[in-house]
């Protein structure tokens, strides 16, 4: 799977002086260093391939062509950057926030609906409900207020605006916590067939990892094939395909007309566009992007139908057994 931007960044930046990368870092938002840090600490020269390697230093730097990987823990390298770039403290929060990400459960919890997040912190302590919600992104986190009862939401504040920075390790029990309580209210939900149900129980196995998913999934299936298999197809996603190798991409776009290509990759990123675009002819290739011009500006559901048509066509064939999902062990659990 091709290097995002924020992983070659990270990369790059693991691989020069570390006073060269502070100076790079000093210039960029605080969100930016958190995503590009984010990609710092997961990358390791055990999961980077030479071609990898190899694009990424021709597409950023001639000097970088015979770089063979990182010579230093990443992880280690953007923590020593940040301290260079920041004050201490500011540092330690960047950092913890990164740990805190790489959590199961704590970017799921943003996805789910939040007056059923309200409604599982109902009977909790204000004070943990602050900490759940200071963690979440401002925009879940004031969804889920907004949910709580109006005579709640004073104390929760109170106690949000006056909380010290909690350790890694409360907010990883919390967070826990909370997202069991999710998971037990979301499978009863979804034994009533209810679709929102459905898609709580497919944020939360994507986030626990493959082994833990692939054992509930199989729980669930020997109770009901119909709901385990609609979970299945929630949390496959049209971006997964990234997941496809060459010839097996290459056969699902085979079966995909112009049209529905042409719509697909419309506000999809870059990444995902160019892999796309590079397993089909460079006819087909022209003709889809002479389509996209000719089609303008379309609906969401347009976009939204077209790709879950290419996505039901990938659900087929690794249902058949004809296609594998590459890097599946690791990452996918269909």
């Amino acid at each position: 799977m091709p290097l995002t931007g924020a992983q070659r960044v990270a990369l790059i930046l693991s691989s020069i002086d570390s006073k060269k990368a502070a100076r790079v870092l000093r210039h960029l938002p605080e969100e930016t260093v958190t995503r590009i840090g984010r990609q710092m600490v997961s990358l390791s020269p055990e999961t980077l391939s030479r071609d990898e390697i190899e694009t990424t230093a021709k597409k950023f730097v001639r000097d970088f062509r015979n770089y063979a990987g990182p010579a230093a823990d990443p992880g280690l390298v953007f923590s020593r950057i940040l301290r260079e770039s920041f004050t201490e403290d500011d540092a330690e929060v960047i950092l913890q926030r990164i740990q805190e990400e790489a959590m199961p459960g704590v970017r799921a919890l943003e996805e789910i609906d939040p007056k059923q997040i309200a409604t599982v912190l109902e009977n909790d302590h204000p004070q943990v409900v602050a900490l759940v919600l200071s963690r979440l992104a401002p925009g879940p986190a004031s969804r889920v207020l907004d949910s709580l009862p109006a005579e709640r939401r004073t104390e929760v504040c109170r106690r949000l605006a006056s909380m010290p920075v909690p350790s890694a390790e409360l907010v990883r029990r919390v967070i826990t916590a909370v997202m069991s309580k999710v998971f037990r209210a979301s499978t009863a939900a979804s034994s009533s067939g209810t679709s929102e149900g459905v898609r709580n129980v497919a944020i939360m196995l994507k986030s626990i990892g493959p082994e833990a998913s692939k054992e509930l999934i199989s729980k669930i299936a020997a109770e009901n094939a119909e709901m385990a298999k609609a979970i299945q197809l929630q949390m496959f996603t049209f971006e997964d395909v990234k997941l496809l190798g060459k010839k097996d991409i290459q056969r699902v776009l085979s079966q995909i007309n112009v049209e529905t290509l042409a719509l697909a990759i419309k506000g999809v990123d870059e990444d995902l566009e160019d892999m796309l675009m590079s397993n089909v002819s460079q006819r087909i290739a022209d003709q889809v992007r002479e389509e996209r011009e000719i089609l303008g500006a379309v609906s969401v559901g347009r976009v939204k139908e077209a790709q879950a048509t290419i996505r039901d066509k990938v659900w087929e064939f690794i249902e058949s057994g004809e296609i594998v999902l590459r890097g599946a062990e690791e990452e996918q659990v269909v």
